[in-house]
């Protein structure tokens, strides 16, 4: 939830309880850098705001998604299944179809 505000308002947050930097990590050469204070984050020209989200668990489960912000470009871009009961009734699929009617 906290990727998906941080793209809506395009701020990053200060990170919380975070004082001293460890030394080891080679952070000055890269392009990561760790939020000191609320920065605003700036899209690169016409690409949209992209994140990745990680999560460890405890016995070895580990999830990772990736997150791009949406940019409407065409409404036909969009297939609405109508509400018929079935398991997909009544979703949004987006496709990346580059050609022809995205929806087949």
């Amino acid at each position: 939830m906290k990727v998906l505000l941080i793209m809506k308002y395009g701020q990053i947050p200060k990170t919380l309880h975070q004082e001293e930097i460890n030394p080891v990590i080679p952070l000055k050469n890269s392009p990561f850098r760790i939020a000191k204070e609320t920065v605003k984050w700036e899209s690169r020209g016409q690409a949209p705001f992209r994140a990745g989200i990680s999560s460890f668990g405890f016995g070895g489960a580990n999830a990772h998604v990736l997150i791009e912000e949406y940019k409407e470009k065409d409404k036909n871009d969009l297939c609405i299944f109508p509400g018929n009961g079935t398991e997909n009734s009544g979703r949004i699929r987006m496709t990346g179809a580059e050609n022809g009617d995205p929806c087949k």
